[in-house]
């Protein structure tokens, strides 16, 4: 009972510990963060949603090889979707190049995400990168 280092005499109380090297450690009372950390912390923490190659290509096979334009559509080009929908990929022409071109898109559109979402402008439903060069 008389022991110091029993629960029953330390309940609730906090004591400083000595390290091996002799440094005294403190315990911390518990931060409160401010609204704009609080707000800074839940933005990068969200996850930003990413285009997967497989279902670009799942899209592009179901889409009769790439002739109605589904894995465009998926990736956000919905202008070029249209037009491989109405013309038949490009005449079946752009939807076999499609098929070497679909990891390129889907990394562009990836990185476009991840870049706009770390400039804190994160994109509406729907949004449509525009790519420009300023020269």
């Amino acid at each position: 009972m008389g022991d110091p280092a029993s629960p029953a005499t330390n309940r609730g109380a906090k004591r400083a510990s000595v390290s091996s090297q002799g440094a005294t450690s403190y315990p911390t009372w518990p931060t409160v963060k401010s609204n704009r950390q609080l707000k800074f912390q839940r933005h990068f923490t969200q996850p930003i949603a990413v285009k997967n190659v497989l279902v670009a290509y799942l899209l592009w096979f179901l889409g009769g090889f790439g002739v109605l334009g589904l894995h465009r559509f998926y990736l956000g080009r919905w202008i070029t979707g249209l037009i491989w929908l109405f013309t038949g990929g490009l005449f079946f022409i752009g939807a076999i190049i499609d098929l070497f071109l679909i990891p390129g898109i889907v990394r562009v559109e990836n990185l476009t995400r991840q870049l706009l979402a770390h400039a804190n402008h994160q994109p509406p439903a729907g949004f449509i990168p525009r790519y420009q060069t300023n020269g």
